[in-house]
């Protein structure tokens, strides 16, 4: 695969997400006015929703072939682990690895640290649902063209943009007094989110040999979602101490 049409394979993942979490926030107020506070109840459209379609990724996974035409199974098993361990002794591979779970640690503290400062400013669960669909109708293009960047601008120069775009969306929720305005800032965020993930992905694959592009690939994505969970943690750390302290 072309390293730049990384960026092409998340689009379908960019038409659902805004799909879905506009889907649960409407949910989620309708169950609310049902509910005399915050319940359990009232969040369970997000927990049904999630083990409805993790149900449905099992039952995809298992289904789909993951030998090359012309290799075994045989073949492909025994020479992952191999591939593995030429993987996770490459030092360079290892510092973006690490660095990917910087990053990771700063969208989720982004993600949850606005999720939070939307409820304090009076935001719907709607609104901060379909704030998605601010997000990803620029993050779906981005993502189309982003190989096109990237072979213009380089990797490096790439990432720099990305970085000079997150200033600009944190100053805008510096100002942000009104929950509406999340519509008119997220747009940032499809733009640093669809650029990085093509970066960081071209990076690693431009590491190792073409048979290991998948798990090249696969370990940059869920280092990045492992710093998306450290920093839901962080995030859950510190409004637990404000709820205490105030």
């Amino acid at each position: 695969m072309i390293v730049g049409d990384y960026g092409k394979q998340h689009i379908l993942a960019a038409v659902g997400y805004p799909i879905l979490s506009s889907l649960v926030g409407i949910l989620i107020d309708v169950t609310a006015k049902q509910a005399d506070s915050l319940t359990l109840f009232m969040y369970s459209p997000v927990f049904a929703s999630y083990s409805f379609f993790m149900l449905c990724i099992c039952f995809n996974t298992c289904t789909i072939s993951t030998t090359h035409p012309g290799q075994t199974a045989e073949s492909d098993n025994s020479s992952f682990g191999l591939g593995l361990c030429r993987i996770i002794t490459n030092f360079e591979l290892l510092v973006h690895f690490f660095i990917t779970i910087l990053y990771g640690i700063l969208c989720g503290v982004s993600i949850a640290f606005l999720t939070w400062y939307l409820h304090s400013i009076g935001a719907s669960h709607t609104v901060i649902g379909t704030s998605c669909i601010a997000f990803c109708v620029i993050e779906l293009p981005v993502l189309y063209f982003a190989g096109k960047i990237m072979d213009k601008l380089g990797m490096i120069n790439t990432m720099y943009l990305t970085f000079l775009i997150y200033i600009a969306r944190y100053m805008g929720y510096s100002f942000m007094k009104v929950a509406w305005l999340v519509y008119v800032i997220e747009p940032l965020h499809g733009a640093t989110s669809a650029l990085m993930f093509t970066v960081t992905s071209a990076y690693a694959v431009s590491k190792i040999p073409e048979s290991l592009t998948a798990t090249a690939t696969g370990l940059t994505f869920g280092s990045q979602l492992l710093g998306n969970r450290m920093a839901f943690e962080i995030g859950n750390y510190f409004k637990c101490c404000k709820l205490i302290f105030s």
